[in-house]
């Protein structure tokens, strides 16, 4: 049986899914070196992909990344799927092993973004804090494995291949991914920890604390720590209402300050 030959797709893939990643990295760099039209543009684009909300974002110099925890690590564990699959030749699962695949890795992002869009709604509806808000770990962690669970499943048909792999043995390029894409939460938040002074994580490693705008964190419009309006805004008479109800006068100052 002959090997696999790779695709030249695969690593075009791979390449183009880490300057996807890179380029939200760079727009608070740009911000910070004063280079606030290059900041601009990749904002204003990721705006596009990712709601951008500070409260869910990992940041850098005080600004937050062009995209939201999970897309980060998401795309990040995308990229690196399409790497090892490439380099290690790895060879794609059966229809239905892939299905899967996708299916069992989708249920922690799945059930997380219900459960956190159901508490939005029912605590605009009963004038009540949500009784769940992700936190950026979690979105983390929901988002590594779905991209993992994509890469997998989808990238290895790319390449040209002489039968299937059995699942046992792509297992230790899939827990590779995710161990890898692990490691790209801890560094993300001491690089915030040691970048920035107002805007901090829970702990040096890891941010694990659930933000409400207007009750334990400030009111902000659209991106509001990078260096544009988003066109697509924040409910700001909710958050605004939140801190009434709750008696936040430090949080109603501070945003009245600055709009």
């Amino acid at each position: 049986m002959k090997d696999l030959r790779r695709s030249k797709w695969v690593i075009i893939i791979s390449i183009g899914l880490t300057i996807f990643t890179v380029l939200p990295v760079l727009a608070p760099i740009f911000a910070k070196l004063g280079l606030t039209p290059l900041a601009d543009i990749i904002y204003w684009v990721y705006q596009w992909f990712c709601h951008q909300r500070p409260w869910r974002s990992y940041h850098l110099f005080d600004y937050q990344l062009a995209m939201d925890a999970r897309m980060m690590l998401m795309f990040a564990s995308m990229a690196l799927s399409a790497y090892i699959i490439y380099f290690r030749k790895v060879k794609l699962l059966r229809p239905i092993k892939a299905l899967a695949l996708i299916i069992i890795f989708t249920l922690p992002l799945a059930m997380d973004g219900v459960v956190q869009a159901i508490a939005e709604i029912t605590s605009i509806q009963n004038d009540s804090l949500p009784f769940y808000e992700s936190t950026n770990l979690i979105r983390s962690l929901t988002g590594l494995i779905f991209g993992t669970g994509i890469g997998f499943a989808i990238f290895p048909y790319l390449n040209q291949y002489y039968g299937y792999a059995k699942f046992i043995n792509n297992v230790k390029y899939i827990a590779g991914t995710i161990i890898l894409s692990f490691l790209l939460i801890p560094l993300l938040a001491f690089l915030w920890s040691v970048t920035s002074s107002k805007y901090l994580p829970s702990a040096l490693f890891f941010d694990n604390v659930s933000r409400y705008p207007g009750y334990n964190y400030e009111i902000t419009i659209g991106a509001g720590h990078s260096t544009i309006k988003r066109i697509i805004s924040e409910p700001v008479n909710w958050y605004l209402e939140r801190a009434k109800k709750y008696d936040r006068q430090e949080i109603l100052n501070e945003y009245y300050k600055n709009n």
